[in-house]
């Protein structure tokens, strides 16, 4: 009898068991990346996974060529290479929330912060980091090096042999902020609000995502939107954008706007850029056009559902190979050719008279 009560028991704490691991899988399986949820609060947060990248391209397995002299240096001292050697890396874009102020402007300096995972020599990049410093402190066992760049201070910490943290906010508890949640990164949840309010939205399986909220400054305008497309953006709209690796790269932006009628003037604004650039694409050298860019805009989709929009696309692996690949020797700048001076013609001698 008390054979059998115990196997009950035993039985009940393996099902207990199993349960709680299967929980924290399915928890982690939806948790944000760890990079990214050791980041503060930002007004954008960029996530990306550069193994998949390796996986269907040649980024990273060609030497490095730089021209870039403090590239170089580093890359001497600490045998870091950030196309062969970066495995994922997230950054916080603090626009809004900077403190510091330019000397002749009325607009805040924009501040980052960085986590970077990837093969470090912990030594060599131990020794190029005390070189570069002017100060450093201790806090929960990770030595913070302050480097002086640019007219700011950027704070550096080696979280662990892989995991490298870096901010240039003022002060030193933004990179504090990113040590603690290191020390608790066993739980799935935290980090900054962006992803925990938004990251649900990510498909599963995105190499890189970012999420970012515009701002109300001028018309519709982001500091964190290339170029002009702010003016599509409505004010104080959440963007979630992703790109995940299928039999092709499926890319996708999706708006959270403050209303319904954002999202219809959003999707009618996009749906008359793309039919006026499909018109002048088509009448323009229709015969000479990349057939990768133009199946790109060929399946290009804005849908719209109440108060969210989204635009998607499913992007051939080419077009990525083809951003992705070193530029080719027939098409790559070749050096003018050098100036050829024609041989001067010889100057007879003048002729001795013979002597009488």
């Amino acid at each position: 009898m008390k054979s059998r009560r115990s196997k009950i028991w035993i039985a009940v704490a393996v099902a207990i068991i199993a349960a709680a691991i299967a929980g924290a899988v399915v928890l982690r399986k939806h948790a944000a990346p760890e990079p990214a949820r050791l980041l503060s609060d930002g007004d954008a947060i960029l996530y990306v996974n550069l193994k998949p990248v390796r996986a269907f391209s040649n980024f990273g397995k060609e030497p490095p060529r730089t021209g870039d002299p403090e590239y170089q240096n580093f890359i001497n001292q600490t045998g870091f290479v950030f196309e062969r050697d970066l495995e994922e890396a997230a950054v916080a874009v603090h626009g809004e929330l900077a403190g510091a102020m330019g000397p002749e402007t009325a607009v805040p300096t924009t501040r980052f912060s960085w986590v970077f995972v990837g093969h470090f020599n912990a030594d060599r990049l131990t020794k190029y980091l005390k070189i570069l410093s002017n100060d450093t402190d201790q806090y929960r066992g990770v030595t913070v090096y302050s480097i002086p760049l640019q007219g700011r201070t950027v704070r550096v910490g080696i979280l662990s042999v892989d995991t490298v943290a870096a901010s240039n906010l003022d002060g030193s508890q933004d990179l504090h902020g990113m040590i603690d949640r290191y020390r608790a990164s066993a739980l799935p949840f935290g980090g900054p609000r962006l992803v925990r309010d938004y990251y649900s939205h990510v498909p599963i399986g995105s190499v890189a995502w970012s999420i970012l909220r515009t701002t109300t400054a001028g018309e519709h305008s982001s500091p964190f939107l290339p170029g002009n497309i702010s003016l599509f953006m409505p004010a104080n709209t959440t963007i979630v954008t992703s790109a995940r690796v299928l039999t092709s790269v499926h890319v996708k932006a999706e708006l959270f706007t403050q209303k319904e009628a954002d999202a219809k003037r959003f999707k009618s604004q996009m749906d008359v850029f793309f039919a006026l650039f499909k018109s002048v694409e088509g009448s323009v050298n229709a015969g000479g056009n990349d057939r990768d860019v133009k199946a790109v805009f060929d399946n290009i989709k804005v849908e719209q559902n109440g108060a969210n929009a989204s635009l998607s696309a499913v992007i051939p692996f080419d077009f990525f190979k083809k951003l992705l690949a070193e530029t080719p020797s027939e098409v790559a700048p070749q050096p003018a050719p050098a100036t050829v001076i024609p041989p001067s013609k010889a100057v007879p001698a003048p002729s001795k008279k013979k002597a009488r």
